[in-house]
């Protein structure tokens, strides 16, 4: 399963669920990972319920730096949005800003700036 999230392939996953695998962290952090908003969705859907789901995502982005750090690395800015908006994460601007920063990834640098958190950035 842990593949299948990775890869993205929401149908596998189905299939895997149908079949009377369970879900766990380990597929939730699989998705965090490689940017797979659609599968953290379906994971927290009605289809994946009787897999457990909704309880594993949501066990899986309770682990806060942690989550954050896999985020960031994902380079899914959508990810990020949906943490803040859907799963109440706490804004932590500064360790977001030196998580993106260790990670190279401009993509979160531009955004943290975009919502006016600079980190005593002066533009030039």
């Amino acid at each position: 399963m842990v593949k299948a999230a990775s890869v993205g392939n929401q149908a596998l996953l189905f299939e895997q669920v149908t079949l009377g695998w369970r879900l766990d962290e380990r597929v939730a952090l699989a998705a965090v990972v490689r940017g797979h908003l659609h599968n953290l969705k379906w994971m927290e859907g009605a289809e994946a319920a009787r897999a457990g789901g909704r309880e594993f995502v949501l066990d899986a982005m309770q682990w806060g730096g942690h989550v954050l750090e896999k985020v960031i690395l994902s380079g899914s800015v959508e990810i990020m949005e949906w943490q803040l908006h859907e799963r109440g994460l706490t804004w932590i601007g500064e360790e977001m800003f030196n998580a993106a920063a260790e990670a190279g990834s401009p993509a979160f640098l531009e955004w943290l700036v975009t919502r006016g958190f600079t980190a005593g950035l002066i533009a030039m």
